[in-house]
């Protein structure tokens, strides 16, 4: 029998500015070159993010330790995002290349 699909049937909210919004419309503009590609974009990141879960687990106690800053603390809230991005990239990268299914 064969495998059977979820329904897309519900959504996640992201806080962020309107220029955050444009940015995240533009990149996936340049990167599709069709408007409204965003959701196909995010549920790829999710891929890589599952793929480099196993790296994760040893990369997750400098997550823990980093401070959560206060949400009207713009320069906070930029570093905050900028040192987990880092800790990110590590895992990916470590995590090494996706293999085609």
């Amino acid at each position: 029998m064969g495998e059977r699909r979820e329904t897309m049937c519900s959504e996640i909210r992201v806080r962020c500015t309107n220029s955050e919004r444009k940015k995240w419309q533009d990149f996936a503009y340049r990167l599709s070159g069709e408007p409204n590609t965003f959701s196909y974009i995010l549920r790829a990141l999710l891929i890589l993010l599952e793929h480099a879960e196993g790296d994760f687990g040893k990369m997750s106690p400098l997550v823990r330790a980093l401070e959560k800053p206060p949400k009207n603390a713009p320069l906070q809230v930029a570093l905050f995002e900028q040192k987990l991005a880092q800790i990110l990239w590590e895992s990916m990268r470590r995590s090494g290349r996706l293999e085609r299914k």
